[in-house]
């Protein structure tokens, strides 16, 4: 195929990055399992299912979705690629921090075969909304990942064991649906929580089993467990990894019919975590979440908050909705994204579909012994 062709005008940074220090927050909450199957039937299963050969569903024993916010010192490009013959690769291009926050759930795929059903069978991660405060990876995320990733403000206070964690989330939007009204940063995302659990010197709260975790010695018993389970990746081979791959459709519309793609195929990244430390878990009954549901965010929330675990918002504002959390925690690790490849091709189905692509992680070392890769 023909070389990319860079430009100034188009700062895209190919994979692999290498993110270090990353502080991550996550609030977990009740997503229906008829939600994530209607988001894989509109995003994943497209085109005709023997063609395609596999199915997305709902994970049953994860029937939850995640608010995550990150915060990253640094975001470190390590790719050799030059633009140009004798220019800087791209890993001396310098890096950026930025604020993200995502919405990820898990969802499982399979084969459609007797012989595909567990070959084919894999956990991965879809992601329907992505904010990041950082034009250039915005640009990156949507046009090298496929990510749905779009430039918004990512705002976190500093936190403390007093104060806990606070953040506000604002995308570009006009205040009405009507056409002449001028858009503008509008907030539409509220977290706040309480203080640390008790290993900052906090009484445990027992209506809530995961402040219990949050003991000096559980926080050290979780941080050995994540180095054990951070190391099975390469102790094993590759027989147990670790890697959370996220998945997405990837396209690309019609110049001259906006209604039809040019490009449309599924595209999976894979996020290795190490150097997990520093774990804090929030009384999910001290944390407040609040999502805008009116004018132009009326229909963004439908397919992901269910009724059943939204409630009006506490200071009775109608444009509202607070989110019952079932958990928060968060944690301090570096994250490597090192692996970006394309799934599956909706408009060009290939014939054979790379082995490391497809098949379960359990597959995936005898594929590479025998040159499948």
């Amino acid at each position: 195929m023909p070389r990319f062709i860079d430009s100034i005008a188009n700062p895209q940074v190919p994979p692999p990055y290498r993110f270090p220090d990353v502080n991550s927050h996550a609030f977990l909450f009740d997503m229906p399992t008829h939600f994530v199957q209607d988001y894989c039937d509109r995003y994943f299963n497209l085109g005709d299912a023997a063609e395609r050969g596999f199915i997305y569903r709902p994970y049953p024993l994860f029937p939850y979705a995640a608010f995550v916010v990150l915060e990253y010192p640094a975001m470190i490009p390590e790719s050799e690629q030059t633009a140009h013959a004798g220019d800087l690769s791209m890993k001396e291009r310098g890096y950026a921090g930025q604020n993200e926050f995502l919405v990820v759930f898990p969802v499982i795929r399979h084969g459609l075969t007797p012989a595909t059903f567990l070959s084919d069978m894999v956990l991965e991660w879809a992601s329907p909304l992505v904010v990041v405060d950082n034009a250039t990876s915005a640009i990156s995320g949507r046009e090298i990942l496929g990510m749905d990733k779009t430039y918004g403000l990512v705002e976190v206070a500093e936190q403390s064991v007093l104060t806990g964690f606070m953040s506000d989330i604002c995308l570009r939007a006009a205040p009405t649906t009507l056409s002449d009204y001028t858009t503008n940063m509008m907030k539409f995302v509220t977290i706040q929580t309480g203080p640390p659990a008790p290993s900052r010197g906090h009484r445990p709260n027992t209506t809530s089993a995961w402040t219990l975790l949050g003991s000096r010695p559980a926080n050290s018993l979780l941080e050995s467990v994540s180095a054990v389970v951070v190391g099975l990746d390469d102790a094993t081979g590759g027989l147990m990894p670790n890697p959370m791959q996220i998945i997405m459709l990837k396209q690309f519309r019609d110049a001259a019919d906006a209604d039809k793609a040019v490009y449309q195929s599924l595209v999976g990244a894979r996020c290795k975590y190490s150097d997990v430390t520093d774990f804090q878990f929030y009384n999910q009954d001290d944390v407040r979440i609040r999502v805008r549901a009116d004018g132009p965010f009326n229909s963004l929330w439908e397919p992901i908050i269910g009724p059943q675990n939204s409630t009006p918002s506490p200071d009775g504002d109608q444009a509202w909705l607070g989110i019952q959390v079932k958990m928060a925690v968060s944690f301090k690790a570096t994250i490597n994204t090192d692996d970006v490849r394309e799934l599956h091709d909706f408009l060009r189905p290939k014939t054979a579909t790379p082995a490391r692509g497809m098949l379960a992680p359990w597959l995936r070392p005898l594929a590479g012994f025998f040159g499948l890769s």
